[in-house]
């Protein structure tokens, strides 16, 4: 038996320290993001072995709302642009996608680019918003590739 088992948990402040409060599904957990939206508490949680996605707070705890990938995941990143609601999700070992809301869930905009995905930040201009997609690595652990060139990307109004 492992002596510090892999898993994830949501803890809560109980008035003097940090109790567990929650423990989600997943091995190797790397990212969460919590974000309100439409009258609802989301949090994003990203894994590596496991499915990444979205949970909603449903009074008493946190309940799965949406995946996102089977696997792979590092991070989310939630925004707001023009009036809609936006979240970027960084897939190491797959395809990583920008995601719109629409119609009570979040749906696939556009893809982002393919394995290597690490993180995510977001940048309002006077002119623009840019989505920044840090690459990190991919390839196997025998034959990484860690010469990866990182994006950004330019919204444009009304995409």
């Amino acid at each position: 038996m492992a002596r510090n088992p892999r898993r994830s948990c949501i803890f809560e402040w109980n008035g003097s320290r940090f109790v567990e409060f929650q423990t989600c599904d997943g091995a190797w957990g790397y990212n969460w993001v919590h974000f309100e939206f439409d009258g609802q508490h989301f949090l994003g949680y990203a894994d590596h072995t496991s499915p990444s996605g979205l949970m909603t707070w449903d009074g008493a705890s946190f309940t799965p709302f949406q995946e996102l990938a089977p696997q792979g995941g590092r991070a989310l990143r939630f925004f707001r642009a023009d009036g809609q609601a936006w979240l970027a999700f960084a897939n190491l070992t797959g395809e990583s996608f920008l995601y719109r809301w629409h119609a009570d869930r979040f749906v696939v905009h556009q893809s982002l680019g393919g394995p290597g995905a690490r993180e995510f930040a977001v940048a309002q201009t006077n002119n623009a918003l840019h989505v920044i997609k840090v690459n990190f690595i991919h390839g196997t652990p025998a034959a990484p590739k860690t010469d990866l060139m990182s994006c950004v990307y330019r919204g444009s109004r009304g995409s």
